[in-house]
């Protein structure tokens, strides 16, 4: 909950549902390894790009395949787990940044 107002907090309960069980529990059974090479953003919040890196490398199981990616772009934006209502103009900001870095990446320009 870190960098929410009371308001936002108060806004945050009133609006949440619960998480379906199933999509926290079910595996999730990936095989086509061209997803390596899909471009990929990491907005990391509640730790350092460095620490999800070190996380990965440990084999903490929330990161798994994080290390195997060839086209993956983190960017730090320390907050809590809801930057979009912590800091949205930053968010927006690495949004745009990574949109645009991906956009010149595909046209070969850069």
């Amino acid at each position: 909950m870190a960098g929410l107002s009371q308001q936002q907090l108060a806004t945050f309960r009133d609006r949440s549902v619960p998480q379906p069980t199933g999509a926290m529990r079910d595996a999730v059974t990936v095989v086509d390894e061209r997803r390596l090479d899909v471009p990929g953003t990491v907005v990391c919040t509640a730790s350092s790009a460095a620490d999800y890196h070190s996380y990965a490398e440990q084999g903490m199981s929330f990161l798994a395949g994080l290390l195997h990616h060839r086209k993956l772009t983190l960017f730090d934006l320390p907050t809590g787990h809801w930057p979009m209502w912590s800091k949205p103009a930053e968010l927006a900001d690495i949004i745009a940044k990574a949109a645009s870095d991906q956009a010149w990446s595909r046209s070969g320009e850069r």
